[in-house]
């Protein structure tokens, strides 16, 4: 681990992190965040980087509900697709057991 120095606003710390150009990466995004927030509503640094959070939390919340519906759907089309195909496995069955007792004959 490598200890890798943030800064978000005006606010600076030292973190140890497995992969420090993600963690700066990740800061970077962070705190282009902040300083728009501040830029627009004049606010310290503690309140834009709360505020902030608050934003993300109600993103990764958004994208928690749309994927559990995409799970949803995605079960619901295989389930639905699964049966159509045990269906046609069905026919082929019975179809090959009629020329199988036709040829019995």
């Amino acid at each position: 681990m490598q200890e890798v120095e943030l800064k978000i606003g005006n606010i600076a710390l030292r973190l140890s992190y497995e992969d420090p150009k993600k963690l700066l990466d990740l800061t970077n995004q962070l705190n282009k965040r902040v300083e728009t927030l501040k830029q627009n509503n004049n606010l310290s640094d503690a309140k834009a980087i709360f505020i902030t959070a608050i934003y993300l939390l109600d993103e990764i919340e958004s994208i928690n509900k749309e994927l559990q519906k995409l799970k949803v759907n995605f079960y619901d089309k295989f389930e639905s697709e699964k049966e159509k195909l045990v269906k046609n496995y069905e026919a082929i069955i019975g179809k090959i057991q009629d020329v199988t007792s036709q040829l019995e004959k």
